[in-house]
């Protein structure tokens, strides 16, 4: 089966189609640049993907607006534990309106420029981020507005989260607005031996916007 995805092989393929089903079992990685990007770009029909052996995505734009602007309510990502490289999923499910359930229980590091880059910006129903098992979070804009504006979202926990580079040489921090305008959030919640660390980055609440 598909388990890599060269360079631009799904670019725009199915963008605006009536495509109501996608299944990749096999896939296991994407290294290859805009290898997915704008994949399923506005399919309001689609309602359900596979690509739960998923596991790491490395390379510039790999799914870039691969879901972008779909209407998808839940999307299967359990064995994804690793974002890198160039904005490899930035933007990934951009707008998803519907997006109710996005599981990315196993994912420990997102690192790379804009790694995870507004991933879920604009899912304001998604209920549950699943960060549980991330270790680190790096990069310049790493995580910038990752769940910007999913005002669905009330609490986020973080139990093994030890590692957040504030920022590189250009004063870009990883986590920017990670959470901005994420209006329902209340709590964050961190591993007791780094909370005080990360909570005394500088301008931490605006930062991840809670």
């Amino acid at each position: 089966g598909l388990k890599d995805v060269g360079e631009r092989v799904f670019y725009y393929k199915l963008a605006y189609s009536a495509v109501k089903s996608a299944f990749f079992p096999d896939l296991t990685s994407l290294s290859s640049d805009y290898a997915c990007a704008n994949m399923f770009y506005s399919c309001k029909f689609l309602t359900s993907v596979d690509m739960e052996n998923l596991t790491v995505v490395n390379a510039r734009e790999s799914c870039g607006y691969m879901f972008g602007y779909s209407e998808i309510p839940s999307v299967g990502l359990k064995n994804l534990t690793t974002i890198s490289g160039l904005s490899g999923c930035s933007n990934m499910f951009y707008g998803c309106s519907k997006l109710i359930k996005a599981i990315v229980e196993n994912l420990t590091t997102i690192s790379g420029q804009q790694g995870a880059n507004n991933m879920f910006n604009g899912c304001s129903k998604l209920i549950k981020a699943g960060l549980e098992n991330l270790t680190t979070i790096s990069g310049r804009q790493g995580c910038t507005g990752m769940y910007y504006g999913c005002a669905s979202l009330t609490k986020e926990y973080f139990p093994m989260l030890t590692t957040v580079t504030q920022a590189d040489a250009m004063g870009f921090a990883s986590y920017n607005l990670m959470f901005g305008n994420c209006t329902g959030i209340t709590e964050l919640h961190f591993r007791k031996d780094a909370q005080a660390a990360i909570e005394g980055l500088t301008a931490y609440s605006s930062k991840f916007g809670a």
